[in-house]
């Protein structure tokens, strides 16, 4: 089953916002040399679910071949080269890269165990969204996808004001886009159950080949509300990260952290 160029678009869209998601360790690290890892994660992520929808594989089968795939993939991303003390660095992280990160007070040093966490985070965001792009036609479900791993990571990462900016605002507009991709893709599909022909051989057939009125108004203001919509959205995207922190009572609300609630060894 090939993949059509849109929704192949929308996969890597996925595998995007998911390395987005986790920008938020920036906060912990001395730098950004996380993000490679990360990146690693999102496009593996990504290229497994384009795959399994390739070959339309099964459930099972699909899970298998991910868990192959980016386990490799991880090893790559913690050492760079996929030895058996790649993997061993990969386990170790998966294991105890978060309990190291709660403990111990940012910035970090960056290990090759440290590495594994922004990788893992990403990785499990774009499986999730990739899925949904794959299995569901909801307008902008796939989304949940990075929000999932942009909720884990919060709870890991400290505050970086600049960074969250960025993350809702690309995170917005991957929405968007996806939500109206999707709207696109499915409306053919809507178009043709709604038919006077689609009822059944009992309906009586149509009597002209004219489109009613109020079908040719919408044809009409269809692409016209999309603009509008997208024009709005676009907006409050990009203005609701620089207002909100400037609203009345904006910066009342501590932002919460699990390292708070740990102190270090």
């Amino acid at each position: 089953m090939s993949i059509s160029p849109v929704r192949a678009a929308l996969l890597a869209l996925i595998g995007a916002a998911s390395v987005v998601a986790v920008a938020g360790f920036r906060a912990v690290f001395v730098d950004w040399s996380f993000l490679p890892a990360a990146i690693l994660g999102g496009v593996a992520a990504a290229a497994v679910v384009a795959l399994c929808w390739w070959r339309r594989l099964r459930v099972g089968e699909s899970v298998r071949v991910s868990l192959v795939a980016v386990t490799v993939a991880g090893a790559i991303a913690a050492d760079g080269v996929p030895t058996p003390g790649a993997f061993s660095t990969l386990f170790a992280g998966l294991r105890g890269g978060r309990a190291d990160q709660h403990g111990l007070t940012p910035p970090l040093d960056e290990p090759a165990e440290q590495r594994v966490q922004p990788f893992a985070h990403a990785r499990v965001g774009a499986t999730l969204g990739g899925e949904m792009v794959r299995r569901s036609t909801t307008p902008a479900l796939p989304i949940v996808g990075p929000l999932v791993a942009l909720v884990v990571s919060v709870l890991v990462t400290a505050e970086d004001r600049d960074v969250a900016r960025t993350q809702g605002m690309v995170m917005a507009l991957a929405a968007l886009v996806i939500g109206l991709t999707q709207y696109r893709l499915a409306e053919p599909t809507r178009v043709a159950t709604s038919r006077p022909d689609a009822a059944g051989d009992d309906a009586t057939p149509p009597t002209s080949t004219t489109p009613p009125a109020s079908t040719s108004t919408t044809m009409r203001r269809s692409p016209l509300a999309s603009l509008r919509a997208v024009v709005a959205l676009v907006v409050i995207a990009i203005t609701a990260p620089l207002i909100g922190p400037r609203r009345p009572f904006g910066g009342s609300c501590a932002r919460f952290g699990l390292r708070t609630r740990h102190g270090p060894p």
